[in-house]
Order: structure tokens, then C-alpha cells, then sequence
């Protein structure tokens, strides 16, 4: 007669093509890493700058990399092209000195100069412009159109800026501001207003060659007061639209693609003016951080506001607009390593970082559980590591973790999904 014998093996993984959250590893200028998602904005310095994406990240000074390209005490308005390639801004360099003007700027600092069209140098009015992917386009506002302000766009051809074609000659409206561009540089969204101080009435949008004039969103399209204004619309990759809101105070909020309703995103008040990062969060300027000092603090969230970091606190960003680029599309995670050690135990590890308080883990035995209200344990640094003895070797049992690291001074960011999964293996007889 021949025995059975039965053997148990057990594999350790990670699930990566699910993400609960975003994140990063330790804060890190943006130079120092090429594949990093970067916000540009505004000091009211008469300086600019860009940050990563990343929790209390150390912002970089864009106007201190410019004194290399051509000297100038002016720069106003940064924004980046949707892959983070390309700087565009008002500044009294290359030439401008006296009255700042456009200038499009490589993002390495290698190359830079004014936009001069027909050998007038532009000159924007009262709004952030915008930069395509090549460098090559540009959407700007000025007073030289048939309304108070009107949206040009300007093709470069060998280097050589060609005649501005005007956006917004068949709109309504009488004000147009904060373009953004969509990633193939096609279209625009932008602020329609009928009176200046409503600051960004209704969300428009237009073909970067003045075809296609359309009104994407009005304040009676949403739940709250139709007199309501709407502000800083940006494109997302999912096709969905960005901005903000004030239907029930200053709010984020998300227009689906192929839906006319718009959806609140997060439940942070007094959130402002929103662009999009290619892996789909959302940077703005918060002012109502618990403990905060009531300033626009820069904070990101993912695209359904489920959890969030703040990039920078304790500065407050000039409210002008800000620009969000990049060449990842995929969201960072904090990095957990998953292993196997004696005992049958599951260790869950990783590289302790000052901004995060302490690492909430989450267990369960379906693979795309959702967080519930109390963790299965918690670590206070400053273990690195987690120990989940007895979690290896029963084929009828598999665990699936989260790990929640809790962020000072506000926010919190997960893991990638990861796993251990049992099976028993049978001799043939």
C-alpha cells in the first residue's frame, strides 16, 4: 500500500495593478528625480517656484534657476505642460525688463526666451497661460480682443512664433482666464465670466484653433445656488474635469466624462483652485487644514478624495493659480515590503519616514477589501516592521493587508494591496 503525503506551500505578492492611495518615499527636490509629478505656483515675491508631489516635499526656486538663462527681479504666474517638459510664465527677463511679458521656458533650464509674435513681445492680462508638451503652443489672455479679455493661442514653427489665433470670439462671456490644456494640446478648458468680480462664472472650453466654442458647466448645473461661481478647471486622463466650486462653499468637485452632474470630491472646505497630476490626483490650495494657520497650503488628494498629504504647509501660495505635470501616470505608493519568516509569520516592513506619526495595517481575507473604521493593528514607530505570527500555512486561510501610514501634519497615504495565499499540494498516487 502507498501513503498519501500532503505538502503546504504558500506565496507572498503584491497586487499591483489596484492602488488604494498615493505615495512617495522621503521628500525630494524635483531635479533629483526625472520621473517625478511636480506643481508649479506662485509666491507673492515676485518669485516662482515648483515642488514634487510628494508629502512636505522641499519646494525647488524656479526664479533662482532662471538668473542662469537671463537676469530679471519678476516672475509671475508659473505653469508646467501636462508632462512637466515645460515652463511657461510672465517675467521681466529675456528682454522684458520694465513690463514682464510670456515666456516659455525648458523645464531642465537648458533653453528659455520670450514668445514675440510679429516682433512684439505678449504681453498677458490677469491670468496663469499654458504650455503644450512640445513646448510649441501657447494659450494666453490679453485685452486685444472683442471682450474684456480674450483667450489667443500661438503655434511656434522652427522656432519662429506664429499669429495668434483668437479663442474665444465666439463666447458669450465677456471674461476668459486659467486656461488648461489637455494633453494632446486639441483643446482648452478655461473661467467664462459675464462680470470680473465673479471670478471664473461658468467652465468653457475651445479647440486650440477657435473652433468648437462650447459652455461645459454652468452654476446651475450643480445642487447649490445657480449664482454660484465656477473656477480653475483642469483636464484628468480618465476624461472627467476638474475645478472648483462654490455651491455649498469653496469646494473641489469632478464632472464625469459623459455625464452633465457634477460629483463633490473630498469633504475639504475652502479648497481651491484645482489641476489634475497625470496619475489622476488632485493638487489645491487648502485654507482650512485642522491647525492649520488659514492660509492656501498646498495639498494633494486622490481623485475621489478618499484620503490626502499636504506638499507644503506654513506657506501661503499666491491664489493666482497653480499647475500640475509630470511623466508618471502611475500614483506612488509608500513602499512596504511583504516576507516570509520563521513561525509560520507574515512580516509586513519598511523605511521609516519622519512624516508619517505611526502605520495603521489593515488584514482581511478578501483581496480588495476596503478599509473599515478600526485597524487590525497598529505601529508606532520606531518598529519599521510588522509581525503577523501564525499567518502562514493554512491553505483555508489567506490574508490580504493594507498598510496606512498616518502623515503629520495631516492626511494619510496606503500601500500597495499585498498577500499571502496557501496551497496544499497532492502526490499523485
Amino acid at each position: 500500500m502507498r501513503s498519501r503525503a500532503f505538502f503546504s506551500m504558500f506565496l507572498l505578492f503584491a497586487l499591483l495593478w489596484i492602488a488604494p492611495a498615493i505615495h512617495s518615499a522621503s521628500p525630494v527636490q524635483p531635479n533629483d528625480a526625472d520621473n517625478d509629478n511636480v506643481i508649479t505656483y506662485s509666491l507673492d515675491n515676485n518669485r516662482v517656484y515648483r515642488v514634487a508631489a510628494r508629502p512636505n516635499a522641499t519646494p525647488e526656486d524656479v526664479s533662482a534657476n532662471l538668473d542662469a538663462l537671463s537676469a530679471g527681479a519678476e516672475d509671475h504666474l508659473l505653469n508646467v505642460s501636462p508632462n512637466g517638459q515645460w515652463l511657461v510664465l510672465e517675467t521681466d527677463r529675456f528682454g522684458c525688463s520694465g513690463w514682464p511679458c510670456l515666456a516659455v521656458v525648458k523645464a531642465d533650464f537648458s533653453s528659455g526666451g520670450a514668445v514675440s509674435i510679429g516682433g512684439q513681445t505678449v504681453h498677458p492680462e490677469g491670468s496663469i497661460s499654458a504650455v503644450s508638451n512640445n513646448g510649441d503652443l501657447v494659450v494666453y489672455a490679453t485685452q486685444d480682443g472683442p471682450h474684456a479679455t480674450d483667450l489667443y493661442a500661438s503655434v511656434r514653427t522652427n522656432g519662429v512664433w506664429g499669429a495668434a489665433t483668437l479663442l474665444t470670439g465666439s463666447s458669450t462671456y465677456n471674461w476668459h482666464s486659467m486656461p488648461a490644456l489637455s494633453v494632446d494640446a486639441s483643446t482648452v478648458l478655461f473661467d467664462c465670466d459675464s462680470d470680473q468680480s465673479n471670478v471664473g462664472e461658468a467652465v468653457c472650453e475651445v479647440h486650440t484653433d477657435g473652433t468648437g466654442f462650447r459652455v461645459v458647466l454652468t452654476p446651475a448645473d450643480g445642487p447649490g445656488p445657480q449664482y454660484n461661481p465656477l473656477h480653475s478647471p483642469d483636464y484628468a486622463s480618465d476624461g472627467s474635469i476638474a475645478f472648483e466650486g462654490d455651491w455649498d462653499g469653496e469646494t473641489v468637485w469632478r464632472l464625469p466624462a459623459g455625464v452633465t452632474t457634477p460629483v463633490k470630491v473630498g469633504g475639504h472646505n475652502n479648497d481651491n483652485s484645482p489641476c489634475v497630476l497625470p496619475d489622476g490626483s488632485i493638487a489645491s490650495l487648502w485654507m482650512d487644514r485642522p491647525g492649520g494657520p488659514s492660509t492656501h497650503e498646498l495639498k494633494v488628494m486622490r481623485a475621489d478624495g478618499s484620503s490626502y498629504f499636504m506638499v507644503l504647509t506654513g506657506v501661503d501660495i499666491y491664489d493666482v493659480g497653480i499647475g500640475c505635470g509630470g511623466l508618471s501616470t502611475q500614483p506612488l505608493y509608500l513602499p512596504v515590503i511583504i516576507s516570509a519568516q520563521p513561525a509560520n509569520t507574515v512580516r509586513l516592513s519598511w523605511t521609516n519616514d519622519a512624516s508619517y506619526s505611526r502605520y495603521d495595517i489593515w488584514r482581511n481575507t478578501a483581496p480588495y477589501f476596503t478599509p473599515g473604521a478600526v485597524p487590525y493593528v497598529v505601529v508606532t514607530p520606531p518598529p519599521n516592521y510588522f509581525d503577523d505570527a501564525g499567518a502562514l500555512g493554512d491553505p483555508a486561510a489567506n490574508y490580504f493587508y493594507l498598510v496606512e501610514g498616518q502623515l503629520v501634519p495631516g492626511g494619510s497615504l496606503f500601500s500597495r494591496r499585498l498577500g499571502e495565499f496557501d496551497f496544499a499540494l497532492r502526490p499523485g498516487e
